[in-house]
C-alpha cells in the first residue's frame, strides 16, 4: 500500500531541497521512517568497497586541489546517492539507553537550571506561562529583567538625594519603596517623591504663590520665567539640602522597606549551584566521549549543552532580583506606609502615591501623563474601600501587571540619574540581550559546522532556525504593541505567540536526541556542500579524535566564561543596588535592631506617638557600629 505521510514528507523534503540548493544539487531521496543502520552498513558493506574503484558512483574521492593525488586514503567516503541506496534512505533512532543518558546527563541539567528562575507565587499556570515566555522569547525576557535591574540601579541613586546616611542604608530604605512600586504596576515613585517635598519647601516658586498672593503680575511673570528656565521639573533640580523627608517619616520608610525585605524571597546561591550543574554536564558529555571514544557526531552533542547557555544570564538574573513571597504583601505594606505617613502629614501631600489599581490600564506607561501630585487625599471615609478593592484586584492582574519580572513590554526608563555617567540605555540593554543569545548560538553553530561532514549541515540549520525563531518572537512582539493597547490582553496574546515559538524549540530538541537527524542526507552536508557532500560513516580515526578536542573543550568553555564575567560585571555596577530588596539574615537582623532603637529615640523626642505609658530610656548604641 502507498504510505501517504511518508510520501509527502519525501515531495516535501525534494521541494524544499531543490529551492535552497538549486538544481546543481543531488536531491534527497529521504523517506520518513526508520530504516537505517550505519554501524552495519559499514561493518557489513561500505568497509568491503574498493577504494581504488573510481567508477564507483557509491564513492565519494577527495582529491587535492590539482587533482593529483588521493586525500581519503584510510576508508571509503559515500555521495548522497550512494549513502542512501547502500545504507537505507530513512533515519537510524539512536539506542534507547543512549537517549536516556543523553537527556539524564545534557537535557536534565538544563531543566533543573530553569526551574531554578524566581517565579512570582502566582500559581501553575503562571509558571508555565513564564517558562513560555522564556523558551520562546528569551530575548524580551532578559531585555525585560535587565530593565527593572537598571531601574532599581537608578532609583537608588536617586534616593541617596534625600538621605545623608553614611552606610547608605537610609537611600537604600528610600529606593526599596520605589522599587516595590515598580513591581506594582511599573509606577515611577520616585518622581511623586521628588515633586512633594518640592511643594513643602516655602522657597520654591509654587509655594511662594500660595503663600503670598499678593504678588503682582510682574513677581508672577518672573516666577513663571524661572520655572521655566530652571529645567525640567525632577529631582535632578533639586538642591542637596533643604528637601528631605523627616526623621519620623524615615523611620515609617525604614519600618516598610524592613518588611518588603522580609517578605522577598530570592535564590542567589541554589542558582550557583544550578548553573554548575550545567557545567557538569557539559564536563560529563567531555568525560563520556574520553571514556568511549565516540563517533564523529560528539561535537553535535556538546552543541545542544551549548545552546542551553542562554538559561545562564536568565535564571541568575532572576535571582538577583528575586521576588515577593506572597502575590499581595507587597500591596498591604505600601498601603499601611502610605497610612502612617498620613497621620504625620494629614493635610499635605503626601511622599508616595496611593495605590489605584485599575484592571483596564494600558501596558505603555511612558506615554501616560504624569498626574500633578495630590495636595489633599479623599475623604477618609474612601480610603479603607480602596485599600480593600487594591487587595481583591491586584492577584487577578499581578501576572500582566508588573510582578513578573520576564515580561515588561514597556521598556523605556522614566527614572533618570543626573548624578551618574553609568546609566544603561534601553538600547544598550537590548544589546546586551542579543549578545547574550548570540553567546549561546555561535558556540552550537561553531560545534556543529565542524562536526564531519564539516559544512553548514542539518544541525547547523536547526540551530540557526532556532535564532532566527527568537529573533522573529522578539519583533513579534513589537507588532502586538502596535496594536493592542491593553496590558491584560497582551499579556495574553503574548503567551499564546511564545507558545508556538516555544514548541518549535522543544522540538528541534528532541529530534535531535532522538537521532532524526541521524541521515544520510545531513551527515553528508549537502545543504552546504552541495555536489561536493559526502558521508564518513566508518571509525573516527585516533587523528580526528585527537584533532577535535581543542574545538570541544576551548568553545563551549570560553562562551560559558564570557556570560559568566558578563553578569558579574553587571552585577557590580549599582553597588548596594543589588541588594534593595534582597537582605541577609544578618543584615535583617541588624536592621531590626535599629528600627527599635530609632523609634525610642523618636518617642522620647515626641516625634512619634508613644506606644507604652511611662518613660523610656535612650537604647544603647548597637555593639559593632
Amino acid at each position: 500500500m502507498l504510505d501517504i505521510p511518508g510520501c509527502r514528507f519525501k515531495l516535501l523534503s525534494s521541494a524544499i531541497s531543490l529551492l535552497l540548493l538549486g538544481p546543481s544539487t543531488l536531491v534527497s531521496g529521504f523517506s520518513y521512517k526508520k530504516n537505517v543502520k550505519f554501524d552495519y552498513c559499514w561493518n557489513q558493506t561500505v568497509s568491503f568497497f574498493n577504494t581504488t574503484d573510481y567508477s564507483d558512483k557509491r564513492q565519494f574521492f577527495v582529491w587535492d586541489r590539482t587533482h593529483s593525488y588521493r586525500l581519503n586514503l584510510s576508508h571509503p567516503l559515500l555521495t548522497l546517492s550512494g549513502c542512501e541506496s547502500t545504507c537505507g534512505d530513512g533515519y537510524e533512532l539512536w539506542e534507547w539507553d543512549d537517549t536516556l543518558l543523553r537527556i539524564t546527563m545534557w537535557i536534565l541539567p538544563a531543566i533543573v537550571l530553569l526551574v531554578h528562575f524566581n517565579f512570582a507565587p502566582l500559581g501553575v499556570a503562571n509558571i508555565f506561562a513564564v517558562i513560555t515566555h522564556i523558551v520562546g522569547d528569551p530575548l524580551d525576557t532578559l531585555w525585560s529583567m535587565m530593565t527593572r535591574q537598571e531601574v532599581n540601579r537608578r532609583l537608588y541613586e536617586c534616593a541617596r538625594k534625600y538621605s545623608d546616611g553614611s552606610d547608605g542604608s537610609e537611600p537604600k530604605h528610600i529606593a526599596t519603596i520605589w522599587s516595590a512600586y515598580d513591581e506594582l504596576g511599573w509606577k515611577d515613585a520616585s518622581s511623586h517623591f521628588a515633586e512633594t517635598l518640592e511643594h513643602r519647601d516655602p522657597n520654591t516658586p509654587s509655594q511662594i504663590r500660595h503663600n503670598r498672593p499678593e504678588q503682582n503680575i510682574f513677581h508672577r511673570g518672573l516666577t513663571i520665567l524661572n520655572a521655566r528656565m530652571g529645567g525640567p521639573r525632577g529631582y535632578e533640580n533639586l538642591p542637596t539640602e533643604g528637601r528631605r523627608p523627616t526623621s519620623a517619616e524615615l523611620y515609617y520608610i525604614q519600618l516598610a522597606s524592613h518588611r518588603l525585605a522580609s517578605n522577598r524571597s530570592e535564590s542567589q546561591l541554589t542558582t550557583w549551584f544550578a548553573i554548575i550543574g550545567l557545567l557538569g554536564g557539559l564536563f560529563a558529555a567531555f568525560i563520556r566521549t574520553y571514556m568511549k571514544r565516540l563517533n564523529n557526531q560528539t561535537g553535535h552533542t556538546i552543541a545542544i549543552v551549548a545552546l542551553f547557555f542562554i538559561l545562564i544570564p536568565i535564571v541568575k538574573i532572576s535571582g538577583n532580583i528575586g521576588c515577593f513571597s506572597s502575590t499581595s504583601i507587597a500591596v498591604d505594606i505600601i498601603q499601611e506606609l502610605h497610612r502612617n505617613l498620613k497621620v504625620l502629614n494629614p493635610e499635605g501631600p503626601q511622599l508616595f502615591p496611593a495605590l489605584r489599581f485599575d484592571p483596564t490600564f494600558g501596558w505603555d506607561y511612558a506615554s501616560e501623563e504624569g498626574q500633578a501630585v495630590e495636595m489633599q487625599e479623599n475623604r477618609d471615609s474612601d480610603v479603607p474601600t480602596r485599600e480593600f478593592r487594591n487587595l481583591e484586584s491586584w492577584p487577578d492582574m499581578a501576572s500582566w501587571a508588573g510582578m513578573n519580572n520576564s515580561w515588561r513590554p514597556c521598556k523605556q526608563i522614566l527614572v533618570k540619574d543626573f548624578c551618574s555617567t553609568s546609566d544603561l540605555s534601553s538600547g544598550f540593554l537590548f544589546f546586551l540581550s542579543f549578545f547574550f543569545i548570540m553567546c549561546a548560538y555561535i558556540p552550537a553553530l561553531v560545534l556543529s559546522y565542524r562536526t564531519p561532514t564539516v559544512g553548514f549541515s542539518c544541525r547547523s540549520m536547526a540551530w540557526t532556525l532556532v535564532l532566527i525563531a527568537w529573533l522573529t518572537s522578539a519583533a513579534a512582539d513589537q507588532i502586538l504593541k502596535r496594536t493592542i493597547p491593553s496590558a491584560r490582553s497582551l499579556w495574553s496574546w503574548t503567551i499564546i505567540k511564545d507558545s508556538f515559538f516555544a514548541i518549535f524549540f522543544s522540538l528541534i530538541i528532541i529530534a535531535a536526541q532522538l537521532g532524526l537527524f541521524n541521515n544520510c542526507w545531513c551527515r553528508t552536508g549537502v545543504l552546504g556542500l552541495r555536489g561536493n557532500a559526502y558521508a564518513d560513516i566508518g571509525p573516527q580515526s585516533r587523528r580526528d579524535w585527537l584533532a577535535g578536542w581543542p574545538l570541544w573543550v576551548a568553545t563551549p568553555l570560553s562562551f560559558f566564561l564570557l556570560i559568566l564575567a558578563l553578569i558579574l560585571t553587571l552585577g557590580r555596577v549599582g553597588g548596594n543596588a543589588r541588594t534593595l530588596l534582597y537582605r541577609s539574615e544578618k543584615d535583617r537582623q541588624s536592621g531590626l535592631l535599629k528600627l527599635t532603637q530609632n523609634r525610642v529615640d523618636l518617642e522620647n523626642a515626641r516625634e512619634l506617638p508613644r506606644l507604652l505609658p511611662g518613660s523610656l530610656q535612650p537604647l544603647d548604641p548597637i555593639a559593632g557600629e
